[in-house]
């Protein structure tokens, strides 16, 4: 089972961003997770944020992710969740060297 992330929102949940997640964020944004790399906007944190907590929670809404971020950004500054975003992609691709690199 793939690692996860603490983050305290409404209470402490789970982040994790597996594949399936990576897949989603990747769907919906409709470019690589590492165009993201030079800063993602609210909109793109808030997706990142979803795809990985709804793996636990499949009542979870993109609305209630927005929600749950006003809270967190409330208490703890917006750069919390986007620390624990980036632990938790860094879980999910640990190390570029180890990956291997797909050719056409």
């Amino acid at each position: 089972m793939k690692k996860s992330i603490a983050i305290e929102l409404d209470k402490i949940r789970n982040l994790r961003i597996g594949i399936n997640a990576i897949c989603q964020i990747e769907d919906f944004i409709g470019k690589s997770i590492s165009s993201l790399q030079d800063g993602a906007g609210v909109k793109e944190l808030r997706l990142m944020l979803f795809c990985g907590l709804n793996w636990e929670d499949k009542e979870l809404t993109l609305e209630r992710t927005g929600e749950l971020m006003d809270e967190a950004i409330e208490n703890n500054g917006i750069e919390y969740i986007s620390e624990k975003l980036g632990e938790a992609i860094k879980l999910a691709l640990p190390d570029k060297k180890k990956q291997m690199t797909l050719k056409k």
